[in-house]
């Protein structure tokens, strides 16, 4: 299997009690993927998984060809960035802030983004469907059962 990010017979759980088991899935670039459940059957758990944040019980998790199992977090945070379903942070943020935080990885210590990086995702959400601006606040863009 081939893709930017590849799960081939994985199983989610924990203490060894799965919670999902057989998840096959390929994503390429340009793809919109929804991944929908009931409370408790294990979504939150398997990004968890794709982030190298829990290991997975079975199977393998590739990100752009790598297994991350073989990889460092901060290898991990420069491929897949992860912003969580209720924000806490600074309420002054916007949408696009957050956005170009996920990007940190890729930076040295104590080095900024560059003008360029924060104009391209906002140069990109121009093409998307999203029904929010990228300068509207973290609240504007909600879903989940948090909603």
């Amino acid at each position: 299997m081939t893709g930017r990010l590849v799960l081939d017979d994985v199983a989610i759980g924990y203490d060894g009690q799965p919670l999902a088991e057989g998840i096959d899935l390929v994503l390429s670039g340009s793809s919109t993927t929804c991944l929908m459940g009931p409370n408790g059957v294990g979504k939150t758990t398997l990004f968890k998984a794709v982030l190298g944040i829990v290991p997975p019980l079975r199977g393998r998790i590739m990100i752009g060809g790598d297994d991350i199992a073989t990889l460092r977090p901060e290898q991990i945070a420069r491929r897949i960035a992860h912003v969580p379903q209720a924000y806490q942070g600074d309420p002054s943020h916007s949408v696009i802030d957050i956005v170009v935080m996920g990007r940190t990885a890729r930076l040295g210590i104590f080095a900024a983004q560059a003008a360029t990086t924060m104009r391209r995702p906002g140069a990109r959400w121009s093409r998307s469907a999203l029904p929010i601006s990228p300068t509207d606040p973290p609240t504007a863009f909600r879903g989940g059962s948090d909603n």
